[in-house]
């Protein structure tokens, strides 16, 4: 180690444990000798870890999620943690029997992707179906691109929307279409610059060469501007090598973007006029002017001239459609579905029920790294969220010794005048079982260590256990109506040294009054970093989905693709096909479902949200999600599984489809409605965090909480792409522990991708 040896071994304690604590935590002790300089205790409410990711087995062991969650090509920090897990997981023996033995059976590439808009001309919503292509590069292995390599790729996936792979003989379905329909390629070269723009000295020069070298060619001269675009890009691209990866040539950049607007104009002006007849060419156009926008965005306001650097933070103030407008974003871009998924994909589309809000940074980052994937863009967890990827975390950290007291609610953080955190209030929520020391959290299901829904009740104090089962008290939820076994306090110097906070922000409002009350920056926080409720539905059916009525193949996918979806209708606007997981459930074969369905989205607010003394209103937000949901299929399950409608509901869903949880003849279709499984996550710190224009200025850093012994981690931090993801939160998490490492006067960290 590069610290002196007699360092004194500090108590650090963990409050929460969701994947940004768990990373961090990952991170401190993936270093030999960690032990002799820390001692970590994790604090956690209820019975078990994950956080947002949290899963559970309930009936028939099936996989109950708090929400979709899914793994991105361009998680390399995730995957990486993820891998080593697995790795690890596996030499040591953690769990010998468990059917996921490699990190490539438990996480699982799905490249089908449903964009879907409502068409004004037909009155219905319409499809536009997304292959992402698989590549051979894997997650995880590797740093980001540079931002020329990712202006390359934009360059390079709109060429082969329009001409096919600039490398391959064979041209493009588009190509051939206009060269067929619509174009007349003997036409004089038009004026390519946008209106109002001036051109640069060098502008003719390079046109004149363009149409030199490309005047006996059949592609028009316009569409060669996008291949010179690509040449400058990856001219850039080969000049970075051995220099700073964010040095990037002032005219290069503008060339690239006056070629791409140039192109771009020319190209909406000569088929503007088959549009409206012409679903594909509509799509393809608006994919090219957004990419045009956002790369005049980049030149006009992220790059930096002097610095050759690139500010993403100039446009946080912005709402990305005013920054998209500003730039010159027609109608048509502005009502894109691309462009409605960077809304949705972040819930973002409802915000107290009003119009959404997006900053305009996160907006253009989330592009840039869509097209900076790994593999495949979507990879699905094969086994539910916290059994795929919290136990592999959770088993390697227990064998490091790692300590985890479960049901310990932290109850307050308290301010201290002396610039340290000096006491935390706890409540431990019951009392174990008489010879049982330590809460062993898993559930062995088929050999998989998973988590259960509920407490294991066989290890908690049996009077206790009864008492919880006879009044269906939730322990994770702050509404409960439940005395806690007892309350005590955690004193520094004695029980920590340092403390490190992942607890999520909308519950800090809680934990923390104390320190928001004596600390303006914290008030700022809890207020400007808003969240946001969501919900998780989960339908079992007994039909597969094919027989329910999708045909892949003829939505535009390969027979056998599971797809997913992001952008239908409101509220429960992403969908995705999970029946990947049923065979890590425990179905009797007489009622072993087909298929299975997850949906997610953003949920309107009750007014009032009800304080927590009122302990019946999570079953009337229960009651709420489910209102919704039968809603919801009776006016859009018809459009998804057209062979799973009835007579009476010829645009809706028929509820007698659905897989109950009984082998009871006698059900009725709406009792078996009752028995999927619903989730409104109301609570505090299951809410997601919005990424709002203007809000990063008050988001802390991990050492910025104004306490010398509290870090802070979490998707709510300033950790650099502020949005609610898992990579967001396991990108915290790492730079909270090289935070606390440096503190210990640790160095040499892993880097952070």
């Amino acid at each position: 180690m590069d610290a002196s040896s007699s360092a004194k071994k500090k108590k650090i304690a963990v409050l929460g444990g969701g994947l940004g604590s768990l990373s961090a935590i990952y991170e401190m002790t993936d270093y030999p000798g960690w032990e002799e300089y820390y001692d970590i205790t994790v604090y956690q409410m209820g019975w078990r870890l994950g956080g947002k990711t949290a899963t559970g087995r309930g009936i028939h062991n099936r996989i109950e999620e708090k929400g979709i969650h899914i793994f991105q090509g361009w998680y390399d920090n995730a995957f990486r943690m993820v891998k080593d897990a697995y790795k690890l997981q596996d030499e040591l023996g953690l769990n010998p029997n468990s059917p996921l033995k490699k990190w490539s059976e438990a996480i699982v590439p799905d490249n089908a992707s449903l964009f879907t808009e409502y068409s004004e001309r037909e009155g219905k919503w319409i499809n536009w179906p997304i292959i992402f292509p698989m590549n051979d590069q894997e997650p995880g292995t590797s740093g980001k691109s540079t931002e020329w390599e990712l202006i390359r790729k934009i360059l390079g996936i709109a060429l082969q929307l329009v001409v096919g792979d600039p490398y391959e003989k064979n041209q493009g379905f588009l190509t051939r279409y206009l060269m067929e329909h619509l174009l007349d390629v003997n036409q004089k070269f038009g004026e390519p610059q946008p209106k109002n723009k001036p051109k640069p000295h060098w502008w003719n020069k390079l046109i004149g060469g363009i149409k030199k070298t490309f005047q006996k060619k059949v592609l028009p001269v316009e569409v060669a501007m996008l291949h010179k675009a690509v040449e400058i890009a990856e001219a850039q691209m080969r000049k970075q090598t051995g220099k700073d990866p964010g040095e990037v040539e002032v005219e290069a950049l503008e060339k690239v973007v006056h070629l791409f607007s140039g192109f771009t104009h020319w190209f909406e002006k000569a088929f503007s006029h088959a549009i409206e007849k012409h679903d594909r060419l509509r799509r393809i156009i608006s994919v090219i002017e957004w990419m045009e926008v956002t790369l005049t965005g980049v030149l006009e306001d992220v790059y930096d001239p002097d610095t050759h650097t690139f500010n993403y933070q100039n446009i946080n103030h912005y709402n990305y459609l005013d920054w998209l407008k500003k730039h010159g974003a027609s109608d048509l871009v502005l009502d894109c579905a691309l462009v409605r998924f960077m809304y949705t994909g972040s819930f973002a589309n409802l915000l107290n029920g009003g119009t959404g809000k997006l900053a305009a940074d996160i907006g253009l980052r989330m592009l840039m790294v869509s097209v900076d994937y790994k593999g495949c863009l979507v990879w699905k967890l094969s086994a539910g969220t916290a059994d795929t990827i919290i136990t592999p975390i959770y088993q390697v950290l227990r064998h490091r010794g790692v300590k985890f007291k479960y049901f310990h609610k932290i109850r307050q953080v308290h301010h201290s005048e002396s610039g340290k955190i000096e006491k935390i209030s706890v409540a431990e929520q019951v009392k174990l079982r008489d010879g049982v020391d330590e809460y062993d959290p898993f559930l062995n299901v088929d050999g998989l260590n998973s988590w259960p829904a509920e407490p294991l009740y066989d290890q908690i104090d049996p009077d206790q256990a009864k008492k919880l089962k006879a009044s269906d008290v939730n322990l994770e939820i702050s509404w409960s109506d439940w005395k806690n076994y007892r309350e005590f306090t955690l004193e520094e110097g004695k029980d920590f040294d340092q403390v490190l906070l992942g607890i999520p922000v909308a519950a800090l409002k809680h934990v923390c009054s104390d320190i928001i009350e004596h600390n303006s920056k914290w008030k700022n926080m809890v207020e400007k970093v808003e969240t946001t409720q969501t919900a998780q539905v989960q339908v079992w059916t007994k039909p597969t989905l094919r027989e329910l009525g999708m045909k892949v193949e003829d939505w535009g996918m390969a027979e056998g693709d599971e797809p997913n979806s992001v952008i239908y209708a409101n509220y429960l606007y992403s969908w995705t096909d999970m029946s990947l997981i049923i065979d890590a459930e425990e179905w009797p074969e007489s009622l072993k479902p087909g298929h299975l369905s997850y949906w997610c989205g953003t949920i309107p607010e009750a007014s009032p949200m009800e304080p927590f003394s009122k302990h019946w209103f999570p079953k009337t937000q229960h009651a709420r999600i489910m209102g919704i949901t039968e809603q919801w299929l009776y006016s859009h399950g018809g459009w998804l599984w057209p062979e799973a409608t009835s007579r009476e509901l010829p645009q809706g869903f028929n509820f007698d489809l659905m897989t109950p949880t009984e082998e009871n003849h006698e059900l009725t279709p709406i009792e078996k409605f009752y028995q999927q499984f619903f989730l409104l996550n109301i609570e505090p710190s299951d809410r997601y965090v919005l990424a709002l224009p203007g809000s990063n200025q008050f988001r802390m850093k991990t050492d910025g909480s104004g306490y010398s012994n509290l870090f802070l981690t979490g998707d709510w931090i300033d950790f650099g792409f502020n949005v609610g993801h898992m990579e967001g939160a396991v990108s915290a998490g790492l730079t909270a522990a090289h935070a606390i490492r440096k503190s210990h006067g640790l160095n040499n960290h892993k880097e952070i991708f």
